[in-house]
């Protein structure tokens, strides 16, 4: 018998059907059914990097286009397919009316998500020095790769409060330092509609003392902890402390109400209780009661209200 014959013999019809019928037990039909999804999964995983890895530069420029008053700048960007992230000297928000730098992140890594890439979803780290410290975040787009809305969950470690426009407005001369988990939702392209939830704190707060109830022209050395968030124009604190350390502190909770368009006249309805000593405070703003209540080392019942640009703070 030649070898033509053999091969004719084991690939008959029979042959095949004694073979097929060995094969088809569940166990083997399972693992062969396992085999073929997670080659799918690999081809479908990699195919998908390797396109948007390739188109990364690109595809970017056009997530962070035409967002209103304001302009993304970043170098080339050539990210890494294992693990998919890229090295970028800077990135940086420009006010696009007067060019002035809003916010820049320097030595950053990107790290890109794969996996969420096949369900639609967009999702991305972020790491580097910005505003004096280290931030990290954690962005992702809406379903379906909608980039017109915005998932993040950043961290800031040591950030200097003087490197903020907004705190530079608020007060030129103020230092600080702020630590802060923040959680955001909505439509980037409109910071302010955005949601948020934070938990911070300020330290080594040296700022001009537009408060009446504590003496001397600056306020120094003070720590602030808040916990709250921001809801359509609503900003709600459920834990609002002012401590210097020593012997004064001051707890408030409330909420202020933000005026986009002027934020300096937001108001501020604010409500907690204060302790310290009679001697630290520009007494005579103070009802004589508030005064005994102090000298018996008794809280005495807090308000803040008015806009924040001119608060009416008042202990009663």
């Amino acid at each position: 018998m030649n070898m033509l014959q053999v091969m004719r013999e084991r690939i008959s019809p029979d042959a095949v059907l004694d073979w097929v019928r060995d094969f088809a037990t569940p166990m083997n039909l399972l693992k062969a059914g396992a085999w073929l999804v997670y080659g799918c999964l690999v081809f479908a995983v990699v195919f998908t990097a390797r396109y948007f890895l390739l188109q990364a530069d690109e595809l970017a420029r056009k997530a962070v286009a035409g967002l209103p008053g304001v302009r993304v700048e970043f170098p080339l960007l050539e990210p890494e397919l294992v693990p998919p992230r890229a090295f970028l000297d800077y990135l940086r928000v420009v006010d696009a009316r007067t060019g002035r730098t809003i916010a820049e992140m320097k030595d950053a890594e990107i790290r890109v998500a794969v996996l969420p890439l096949l369900v639609g979803k967009a999702r991305v780290s972020m790491a580097g020095r910005m505003f004096g410290g280290i931030v990290r975040a954690d962005v992702a787009s809406g379903a379906l790769f909608d980039t017109d809305w915005l998932d993040a969950d950043i961290r800031a470690e040591m950030v200097e409060l003087q490197s903020f426009p907004q705190v530079r407005a608020y007060d030129r001369s103020m230092t600080g330092f702020l630590d802060a988990d923040a959680s955001l939702s909505g439509p980037w392209a409109d910071p302010v509609s955005m949601n948020l939830r934070i938990a911070a704190r300020l330290s080594a707060l040296d700022m001009e003392n537009r408060y009446p109830v504590i003496k001397g022209p600056r306020i120094k050395g003070f720590t602030i902890d808040l916990e709250g968030g921001k809801q359509d124009n609503e900003l709600q604190f459920a834990r609002l402390d002012i401590a210097d350390g020593e012997d004064v502190s001051l707890k408030l909770e409330g909420v202020v109400t933000l005026v986009p368009e002027n934020v300096g006249q937001s108001r501020l309805d604010m409500r907690g209780r204060f302790l310290g000593t009679p001697e630290r405070l520009a007494v005579s703003v103070l009802d004589p009661e508030a005064v005994n209540m102090l000298k018996r080392r008794q809280a005495v019942p807090v308000s803040v209200q008015g806009v924040l640009e001119r608060p009416d703070v008042r202990m009663k």
